[in-house]
């Protein structure tokens, strides 16, 4: 019985990691890099985030002290919870067990995204500031934010490598390294400049 709940417990977990990983790649990709679509379905909602993720929160500075619109935690944090909780809700008919600890997963993985992506912007020197799991998403995300059609996965990037969107130090330099010999690269969203 208790490895019967053990392992409930664990692949409970791993959907959820596999549900908001996808879920934060999904809702960045789409909703907040693509302008285009916001448009054509005409959602105030989804144009303000768009607007205000890829007009102000691209455009600035990577490392910033004010809480600028492009910040709301609102808007971030709905454009996902609402995808969410439909998964949930349906998951709770056949589940209820793995709903509830995707649910709590989803609550922590909110607060953590929030606390590590403000870090990644401001540079407060939080606890974890110093180690080799945070410096490796604060890099991810640096370069998400110089080739913007890649690594939407700002703390869980399992779908960035999963469906080729991810950009390392080494992609950047042969990128680099192509633009200046005249080669253009291109990601799923267009070419990466």
């Amino acid at each position: 019985m208790a490895v019967t709940l053990t392992l409930h417990v664990l692949l409970s977990l791993a959907f959820a990691y596999c549900l908001f990983s996808f879920l934060e790649y999904a809702v960045h990709r789409f909703a907040m890099h693509k302008m285009r679509l916001a448009n054509r379905y005409g959602v105030s909602f989804l144009q303000r985030l768009c607007a205000n993720h890829m007009a102000l929160h691209h455009k600035r500075d990577y490392r910033h002290k004010d809480h600028a619109k492009d910040d709301r935690i609102r808007d971030v944090s709905l454009a996902g919870f609402v995808p969410a909780m439909v998964v949930i809700l349906l998951l709770a008919l056949f589940d209820p067990l793995a709903a509830r600890i995707s649910l709590g997963f989803g609550v922590a993985y909110g607060i953590l995204w929030w606390v590590v992506h403000n870090e990644m912007h401001r540079s407060e020197g939080r606890f974890f500031s110093g180690t080799a799991v945070y410096r490796y998403l604060e890099r991810r995300h640096q370069l998400h934010h110089l080739h913007p059609g890649t690594n939407y996965g700002v703390i869980l990037p399992l779908w960035d490598f999963l469906l080729r969107t991810s950009c390392t130090p080494e992609i950047q330099r042969a990128a680099a390294a192509r633009q200046g010999s005249g080669k253009e690269e291109s990601s799923p969203d267009g070419p990466v400049k």
